[in-house]
């Protein structure tokens, strides 16, 4: 039985409050001073983080310069405020990655999806 201050959440808003916590980076306040953003865990899983960073990255350059309008399916960013953001991120980067990848070649900037191949399909 709940106590009046209990709070009886969801199962989608407690999921989404994990993915938040895990998956997103965290700002904290150090003697008053706020600190860089950094995943929490990154230490017990830095190639996931990697991952998921070098994915950001590489939809923010796609976006930027409009290298996204040219694929076939356009990759989506992050949106905190949804629980499966990350996930819907994630998803369009792997389905346009060889397509990205090619576009990437002929302006000689396909170090920017090296980093994702490696885990990006077992992230997913």
């Amino acid at each position: 039985m709940l106590s009046k201050f209990e709070l009886d959440l969801c199962y989608s808003h407690r999921v989404s409050i994990v993915i938040n916590y895990v998956l997103r980076k965290q700002t904290r306040q150090v003697d008053g001073v706020k600190q860089a953003p950094v995943y929490l865990f990154y230490d017990k899983s830095p190639f996931v983080y990697d991952t998921i960073d070098a994915s950001k990255e590489l939809v923010t350059y796609m976006k930027q310069t409009k290298l996204n309008k040219q694929l076939k399916n356009k990759m989506k960013q992050d949106v905190a405020t949804r629980f499966d953001g990350l996930l819907i991120m994630l998803q369009s980067v792997s389905a346009e990655l060889d397509e990205s990848t090619e576009l990437l070649k002929k302006r000689k900037q396909e170090d920017r999806a090296e980093k994702i191949e490696e885990l990006l399909d077992e992230l997913i």
